[in-house]
């Protein structure tokens, strides 16, 4: 049974935007060609981390972190920007078969790092 949760996706969506990078390839002449990075938008809901679920990570997440639910399959590690904050995608758990999203736990990345 599938569950509709477009609706609801929707409803706390915002804009985000994704690093992804393309892969490399070897031309014909056997010249290594690095990927393009490009900076794609996403629309999918950005949630806050709960106090609870920082609890319930054993010290895994910080309140700097956030939960992100989303109709599109992103690549673990990949790099996001949203509201100005420098974000890295992890812990993905996939929804697709029963209600069509993916969730997703992004972590946040030091500036100072």
């Amino acid at each position: 049974m599938m569950f509709n949760f477009d609706r609801l996706i929707a409803k706390y969506s915002s804009t985000f935007t994704a690093k992804i990078t393309t892969e490399g390839y070897y031309d014909d002449g056997g010249k290594y060609h690095k990927g393009e990075t490009k900076d794609i938008p996403y629309t999918g809901a950005v949630m806050p981390m709960t106090a609870k679920s920082v609890y319930a990570s054993g010290g895994k997440y910080t309140t700097s972190d956030a939960k992100l639910y989303i109709k599109t399959r992103l690549k673990e590690g990949t790099k996001i920007t949203y509201d100005n904050h420098l974000y890295t995608v992890q812990d993905e758990k996939s929804y697709e078969r029963f209600g069509g999203f993916f969730y997703y736990v992004l972590k946040a990345v030091d500036s100072f790092a």
